[in-house]
């Protein structure tokens, strides 16, 4: 039986207390005759059928606000398997993991979070579970609830070897949070909600001058190890060593290790804190971050060459591939070539898509991008039944703002002279826009935050199919297999209406 880390989202996240005492408990002579008992007891105990039966299933019908925090918190931890998602009764702000490798695993929030929590904070609580799971806690923390239940029965509990492996437990029980909370900072993206989680969790209000006394105070370890009793003190107080978790998360987001490893998260936090800046040169990259982070495609087009050059910061592809599409989303020729290029090499995963290199060279080029090879890529042609039906819509409805159309037409990576005749979008607090519109050449937009902007052309949508489908995201529109439209309770007077006009042949 042994711990097989390196599943969460990076395996530099393992708080290294973890690989210690992990390795501490994996010498006790006796630990893998005890794991072998433990997977044996538990498979003549599965209580997973049980425990769905009597809590409330999350989805997107049930909780929709729920469910898309949590899809969300999956994406930003890279984690493609979605595990079942409960709401069950329990008036602290907690949740449980239950499950194991062989059985599969599922999360349960108690229904008080819901109700108390805001989605950063939300985030970091979904956070915290998956980084249980990846991290393979589950497995660990399943052999601990043996012992504690059966421990009077097993001889050797009570000798040396005992009280060492209650010691060893005792200290990755500890660890293994300080690995969950870093699980919770990057599925928040936020250090202060992964903060105001862990205060609300000990009972104190995060804006409060009680919560930043709290932080602050200094916390001392005593010298003896701790064992049984810490171990039952932890089960029986969810919040207990919330202030000590606070002080180690803001350790990790303020030092070298994560200035190295996660540079922009590094700094992100930094600027959440508030921290002064050490020099100019720190300042400097401090107020570039900002820039960028509050939406100058300037700043992040700056940042990501020097995080592919070094200069003045750790290299960094994923950081750059990051800031480059920040300001592409922004309408940035230059950020769009240099994706372009990401894609072209594979860079950080980066799929080599002809279509998507092809619309991010047309985009660019229509913004004064001078680069060689340009007639590989020629302006696709305008449709005019549509320019016609858009113009009858336009009279009916009213047509879209220049301001409007310019932000979509950034954010779709739609060359700059097409015209946008109607769109149905949303954007999130950062100010990124989602959505579809219906531009002259084609269908342009984009799902979600983890995916890239798409095009169907009008080529495509003719010769193909229009249906709806349901989905994980609702009711979509589909051309041919392209969810292109969130499918609207009422079309009139909407993108969806257009396009069902058009394909009807009715304009």
């Amino acid at each position: 039986m042994k711990i097989e880390y390196g599943k969460l989202y990076d395996a530099d996240m393992i708080h290294p207390l973890e690989f210690d005492a992990a390795r501490a408990i994996q010498s006790v002579p006796v630990y893998d005759w005890l794991g072998k008992q433990a997977a044996q007891i538990m498979k003549n105990l599965d209580d997973l059928p049980e425990a769905a039966a009597r809590w409330f299933p999350v989805n997107r019908y049930t909780a929709p606000r729920l469910y898309a925090l949590y899809r969300l918190a999956l994406k930003r931890l890279n984690c493609a398997e979605e595990y079942p998602l409960f709401l069950k009764n329990g008036y602290d702000l907690t949740a449980e993991v239950r499950g194991s490798r062989s059985q599969g695993h599922m999360i349960a929030v108690n229904d008080a979070c819901a109700e108390t929590l805001d989605d950063g904070e939300l985030l970091a609580l979904f956070g915290q579970q998956i980084g249980h799971i990846r991290a393979d806690h589950t497995q660990q923390t399943e052999l601990l609830g043996l012992l504690e239940k059966s421990a009077g029965q097993i001889p050797m509990m009570g000798t040396l070897i005992g009280k060492k492996l209650w010691a060893y437990f005792a200290d990755w029980l500890i660890a293994s949070r300080f690995t969950a909370d870093r699980a919770a900072l990057f599925a928040a993206q936020s250090v202060l909600s992964a903060e105001s989680l862990l205060l609300r969790q000990a009972g104190l209000d995060p804006r409060s001058p009680e919560a930043e006394q709290a932080i602050s105070q200094e916390i001392v370890r005593g010298e003896t190890k701790p064992g049984v009793y810490f171990i039952r003190m932890l089960h029986e107080m969810p919040a207990f060593g919330s202030i000590e978790r606070i002080q180690t998360l803001r350790a990790w987001v303020r030092s070298e290790d994560m200035k190295q490893k996660y540079p922009q998260v590094y700094y992100q936090c930094r600027l959440e804190l508030n921290d002064a800046p050490a020099d100019a040169a720190d300042e400097s990259l401090l107020r570039l971050h900002a820039a960028a982070l509050d939406g100058s495609a300037k700043a992040a087009l700056l940042l990501g060459s020097r995080y592919i050059r070094g200069d003045g910061l750790p290299m960094s592809a994923s950081a750059a591939a990051d800031l480059f599409l920040r300001a592409a989303y922004r309408g940035d020729p230059a950020a769009m070539r240099f994706l372009a290029g990401f894609m072209r090499h594979g860079i950080e995963g980066m799929t080599d898509d002809k279509k998507t290199v092809g619309q991010l060279y047309r985009a660019a080029i229509s913004r004064g991008l001078k680069a060689s090879g340009a007639e590989e890529y020629p302006p696709l042609p305008e449709n005019a039944r549509l320019a016609a039906l858009a113009g009858e819509m336009a009279q009916k409805y009213g047509s879209l703002c220049d301001r409007d159309a310019q932000i979509v037409k950034d954010a779709f990576w739609i060359p700059k002279g097409d015209a946008v005749y109607a769109c149905m979008t949303e954007s999130d607090a950062s100010g990124a826009v989602y959505g579809t519109a219906v531009a002259s050449t084609g269908i342009y937009g984009r799902r979600d935050e983890g995916s890239l902007p798409f095009l169907v052309t009008w080529e495509q949508f003719e010769t193909g199919d229009l249906y709806s489908r349901e989905t994980d995201a609702g009711r979509w529109l589909f051309s041919g297999s392209v969810p292109i439209l969130r499918k609207p309770e009422s079309m009139r007077g909407t993108a969806a209406e257009m396009l069902l006009l058009f394909k009807s042949g009715k304009a």
